[in-house]
C-alpha cells in the first residue's frame, strides 16, 4: 500500500515516519507508517488557493480516507476523492 506522490507509505516498521494511523483488513489491525514529501503542506494549502482539489487514488479507501483525514482534517483543502474501488471495468 502506497500513494508515492504526496506520501509514502508502508506497512513495515519504520523508526523515521512522520506518522502513523490504523488500519483494519484481512481481519487485522495494521500500523501504516507515514512519510510525507517535503514541503507537503505548504504545496497542497497553496494549491487550494487556486484550484479545485481533487484526489485520485489506486488505493482502497479504508487506506486512503483515513490518511486524507489526517492531511485534510477539516477538510479544507480537499474537494473530491476518488478510490481505487471507485473505478470499473
Amino acid at each position: 500500500m502506497s500513494s508515492e506522490t504526496l506520501v509514502h507509505s508502508i506497512l513495515e516498521h519504520c523508526d523515521d515516519s512522520d506518522f502513523t494511523f490504523l488500519i483494519f483488513f484481512s481481519m487485522k489491525e495494521h500500523v501504516v507508517y507515514v512519510n510525507q514529501r517535503p514541503h507537503l503542506w505548504t504545496f497542497l494549502e497553496r494549491v487550494a488557493e487556486i484550484f479545485e482539489v481533487v484526489i485520485f487514488t489506486t488505493s482502497q479507501s479504508i487506506y486512503a480516507k483515513k490518511l486524507l483525514d489526517i492531511l485534510d482534517p477539516d477538510g479544507k483543502i480537499i474537494s473530491r476523492c476518488a478510490y481505487r474501488e471507485s473505478c470499473i471495468l
